[in-house]
């Protein structure tokens, strides 16, 4: 009997929504933020045989995908027109640089001026995706060099001049836009359309890149799985479970129950 009355006092503890709504600009959520960076840099050191295995398929099929590089560029090279570089300069570019920053900015606003957690938690944690990815493909664009479509003299989809010679892969604008994608994907789950418009939108960034022979599609492929490991990475580290034990009242009586935070 106890037993039961401990769970039904606990359960309404227990209940929750896997969405995060608890962020907020404090010491707590840079603390946090730190952690994540830490352990998000140096997760190789703890990677096993599993993690590996993703690793492996990943650069076999990013390696697969740059047998199309050069059809691909020729293919929205004989689709250019003076309509479709507009639109990829003034609507698909920006979703990967300032229109996203602006998406993530207006979360945050948004979440702060109407009190609702979680908008606000979703800029918060946007931001912290695009800036993890952010940091992340600094370090392949500047260590291998591949050299950009629109390089000059001409370069191939393989060729490669080493640290600081080139900054085509993988593409930053496409992480950056998945990375927030992926976070709003994942906060509003529930609402069908919305991670449909999200991943749309980032592709069209990652499109945009391609057509204006900015990256060969390889880079754009990569950028996109990175900026999706990276949103799924931040929100799940702010998802995780924390137990605690808070005083309570019932109809007047002390007790104490068991909070379970997501």
């Amino acid at each position: 009997m106890r037993g039961l009355l401990f769970c039904l006092l606990l359960w309404p503890a227990l209940r929750g929504s896997p969405q995060v709504d608890s962020v907020r600009l404090d010491r707590s959520f840079v603390k946090h933020v730190a952690a994540d960076s830490r352990d998000y840099f140096l997760s190789p050191l703890r990677w096993e045989g599993r993690d590996w295995l993703r690793v492996a398929a990943f650069s076999g099929a990013t390696i697969l995908v740059t047998l199309a590089d050069e059809p691909v560029r020729d293919f929205f090279g004989d689709a250019r027109s003076p309509l479709a570089d507009g639109i990829s300069r003034y609507g698909g570019e920006p979703l990967g640089s300032e229109y996203g920053l602006l998406v993530a900015g207006g979360f945050i606003l948004a979440g702060e001026l109407s009190g609702n957690g979680r908008a606000r938690s979703t800029g918060y944690l946007a931001a912290e995706s695009m800036l993890l990815s952010g940091l992340l493909v600094r370090v392949p664009k500047l260590l291998l060099g591949r050299q950009r479509p629109d390089a000059w003299p001409p370069a191939t989809p393989y060729t490669f001049r080493g640290p600081f010679r080139g900054s085509s892969f993988p593409s930053g604008h496409t992480t950056l836009a998945f990375s927030l994608a992926t976070v709003i994907a994942d906060q509003y789950s529930s609402v069908k359309w919305v991670p449909a418009v999200s991943y749309s939108l980032a592709g069209i960034a990652g499109l945009s890149r391609i057509y204006d022979r900015r990256h060969w599609a390889s880079d754009v492929f990569a950028g996109a799985v990175i900026g999706v490991v990276t949103g799924h990475y931040v929100t799940g580290k702010h998802r995780e479970k924390r137990l605690s034990l808070v005083p309570a009242s019932i109809t007047g009586i002390p007790a104490v129950q068991l909070s379970c935070r997501w």
